[in-house]
């Protein structure tokens, strides 16, 4: 029962958000995975033209445990626009926010490829709370779109490579 009882604390206490926190270096570069589901609304302005706008919730991975962006929640709101039925460009930002409630924020746009379902996307490092206020930096991401999870819904994998600087 006492061996139990520790193994479930230590658990616990593994899993804190104080205990997976560790000092950022001040400057370095990170890989992220990030996956996203959001919502759509559009507006036809006429046959040719069609300007949407999304509401996007993910969650983050960095590929080194414990690295930047590690563990975070992510809130996207963009917009992307479709002239003659093919995708024109995209713009938006993002807030990531970590266990303790630290926040960064990051200002993208995005531009399609020669692959359907495949994006280019371009990220400023805008600001951040606690641990990450002032930080900058940039990030070039690929984004794959998967299956819609249902009528007005959207679903997606970004693969970002990130260089930053802390104060």
């Amino acid at each position: 029962m006492i061996r139990t009882t520790a193994g479930v604390l230590l658990c616990i206490a593994l899993s804190s958000p104080a205990a997976a926190q560790t000092a950022l270096p001040k400057e370095g570069s990170v890989e992220l995975t990030t996956t996203f589901q959001a919502t759509f609304q559009a507006i036809v302005l006429d046959k040719e033209f069609v300007q949407s706008f999304y509401d996007a919730y993910g969650s983050a991975l960095a590929a080194k445990e414990g690295g930047l962006g590690d563990r975070m929640t992510a809130r996207c709101l963009g917009s992307a626009r479709f002239v003659k039925g093919k995708f024109d460009g995209e713009f938006g930002g993002c807030e990531y926010t970590d266990r303790s409630g630290d926040k960064y924020y990051i200002s993208y746009s995005a531009s399609g490829t020669d692959t359907p379902g495949h994006t280019i996307s371009k990220g400023t490092w805008v600001g951040g709370t606690g641990k990450y206020a002032g930080i900058t930096g940039n990030c070039d991401g690929k984004r794959y779109a998967l299956p819609s999870p249902g009528a007005g819904r959207g679903a997606s994998l970004v693969l970002s490579k990130c260089t930053y600087k802390l104060p």
